[in-house]
C-alpha cells in the first residue's frame, strides 16, 4: 500500500473533499501527509508536523506571501519552496512512495509541475464541473477522479482513460455506530410550506 500527500486549499477542520479523501485513504491502510494552504512566513523554520487523525499528519508550508504570486516568477519560486517543505516532511515520516493528491491549486499550480518533475504520481480530484482554466490541473495528472458525472465527458476529451468517476465522499462513520431513529419532521420545518428548496452550498 502506498501512502499519500494530500494538498488542500482549505483547513483540516473544514472536512471538505480533500480531507474526507485523506480519511478514506487511511481506512485502506495508507498514511497521509496533509498540507494546509501555505502561510506567509519569512523566518525559514520548517513547518510543524502534527497528527490530526490516526495516520494523518498535517503541515502548513511557509512562503514569502500569497500576494507575491501575482508577480512573474514568484509562483514558480514559492512553489519550489513549498515542495521542498513537503518532501522534507514526507521523508521525515518515511512515507512509502507517496501519491500527490490535489484539487484546485489556483496560482500554486506550479507545485504540481514541480512534484511531477521530481517523479511523484499525481492524482487530481475534480470536485465541480470543470471550467476551462481547470483543464491544466487535469492534464498534469496521472489519474483524475471526477465527482460530478457531468464532468466526465469534458475531461475524457483531454485525458481519456485517466478519468474515473468517484462517488461523493460522505462523512466518516464509526463502525457499529447506530443512528437514532427519525421521529417525524422537526418542528422548525413544519411551518415552511411545500415544495421546499434546500441549498447545501458553501
Amino acid at each position: 500500500m502506498r501512502d499519500a500527500i494530500v494538498y488542500s486549499g482549505s483547513a483540516w477542520e473544514s472536512c471538505n473533499v480533500c480531507e474526507r479523501f485523506a480519511l478514506a485513504f487511511t481506512q485502506l491502510g495508507g498514511r497521509v501527509l496533509y498540507c494546509h494552504n501555505p502561510a506567509s512566513r519569512i523566518n525559514g523554520q520548517a513547518p510543524d508536523i502534527k497528527e490530526v487523525a490516526r495516520g494523518i499528519y498535517r503541515i502548513r508550508p511557509g512562503i514569502l506571501g500569497q500576494r507575491l504570486n501575482r508577480m512573474p516568477l514568484f509562483p514558480s519560486l514559492q512553489s519550489r519552496m513549498i515542495v521542498n517543505q513537503i518532501v522534507a516532511a514526507a521523508n521525515k515520516l518515511n512515507l512509502r512512495k507517496p501519491l500527490f493528491v490535489y484539487a484546485h491549486m489556483g496560482r500554486l499550480l506550479p507545485v504540481c509541475h514541480e512534484m511531477k518533475r521530481r517523479g511523484y504520481s499525481l492524482i487530481h480530484i475534480c470536485m465541480d464541473y470543470p471550467e476551462p482554466e481547470l483543464f491544466e490541473h487535469a492534464s498534469l495528472a496521472d489519474q483524475i477522479f471526477v465527482i460530478p458525472r457531468a464532468g466526465l465527458e469534458p475531461l475524457r476529451a483531454i485525458a481519456a482513460d485517466r478519468v474515473v468517476l468517484l462517488p461523493q465522499l460522505g462523512p466518516p462513520t464509526t463502525n457499529g455506530a447506530r443512528r437514532a431513529p427519525v421521529e417525524g419532521e422537526p418542528a422548525g420545518l413544519q411551518a415552511i410550506s411545500r415544495p421546499r428548496l434546500t441549498y447545501l452550498g458553501v
